[in-house]
């Protein structure tokens, strides 16, 4: 509290880091299908294939960006370990079973054209012939570096994460470095 006096070593803050928590935005369209306690499923984006559980925890009352409300999920003690930080795939129950395209995409800003605020282009590569097709995407809220992308891609889509200004519709392109980063495995 204001104006608290502490001896030197004593402790004034404990934050507990046991329970690990993920955020996503979720479309307006889709606010009245869950609510505060829903289950969910988590996979980390990194390719490992093991599924965790979680339960939804609290969902913003306004929307933000783009009309999509931020969500917040306890992901569950006795799943597999994931680290702070890990970009994480979301699937959300829709219908009574789970959906695999119901997942809230999170790509790099340096992957979006942008259009206008709600709008941009991202550049998806052709695995087989490795040319790009520069598609139209719904953009979300901004978290740090990454923006969601409400519309537009689809699972197992692999997308050129920097470099777009010096790209065009139809180019081949190769990837570098640790290779093409598949996002909404």
């Amino acid at each position: 509290e204001p104006g608290t006096q502490v001896s030197p070593g004593q402790p004034v803050l404990e934050i507990d880091g046991s329970q690990l928590e993920a955020t996503f935005v979720l479309p307006a369209s889709r606010r009245s299908e869950v609510e505060v306690g829903d289950p969910v499923s988590l996979r980390a984006s990194s390719g490992d294939p093991v599924e965790r559980s979680g339960r939804i925890a609290d969902i913003s009352s306004r929307a933000g960006t783009g009309g999509a409300f931020e969500v917040g999920v306890d992901i569950a003690a006795g799943s597999p370990a994931l680290q702070s930080g890990e970009i994480v795939e979301i699937m959300l129950p829709r219908g009574g079973g789970k959906s695999e395209t119901d997942a809230i995409v999170m790509v790099p800003l340096t992957a979006v054209r942008p259009v206008d605020k709600d709008s941009g282009t991202v550049f998806v590569i052709d695995r087989e012939s490795g040319k790009i097709t520069a598609r139209p995407v719904e953009l979300g809220r901004i978290a740090e570096s990454r923006v969601a992308i409400l519309s537009g891609l689809k699972r197992g889509d692999v997308i050129v994460a920097k470099g777009i200004a010096f790209l065009e519709d139809g180019e081949a392109v190769k990837p570098i470095g640790q290779g093409a980063r598949r996002f909404a495995q």
